[in-house]
């Protein structure tokens, strides 16, 4: 029937459509990437490899914080400060710094281990 026949041709029609702009978004991102790659300098890409594998160190070794250590880095990243922590853990202020300074150490080591390890390879 006719009224058939006009639903098929807005389907077909709306598929040609979203093919269309779905193959510009496509040409658009490949004509990106291809800019990037050709403008990006080696350098640029070393350092953001590097920040990459710093980044993944650290959230490494956050995993790997004991507990306590981790819960209190983690309200004290969330903006919290020392008397609030403790408040909210039922601590004390001194634990909730103690608990603090011990996770920024930890996590110290682990840079530093790393950063060693890095250079022995390099030399």
């Amino acid at each position: 029937t006719f009224k058939e026949d006009g639903i098929m041709i807005t389907t077909i029609r709306n598929a040609c459509f979203d093919h269309m702009r779905h193959t510009k978004i496509m040409r658009s991102s490949h004509k990106e990437i291809l800019y990037l790659s050709d403008h990006g300098s080696d350098e640029n890409c070393f350092q953001f490899k590097n920040e990459m594998i710093t980044m993944k160190l650290v959230y490494e070794l956050l995993e790997k914080l004991p507990p306590a250590c981790k819960n209190v880095l983690e309200l004290y990243v969330y903006g919290l400060d020392t008397k609030e922590i403790a408040a909210k853990l039922d601590l004390s202020r001194q634990t909730i710094r103690n608990q603090k300074s011990n996770a920024i150490n930890i996590l110290k080591e682990g840079i530093s281990r790393h950063l060693n390890t890095r250079n022995r390879l390099l030399n």
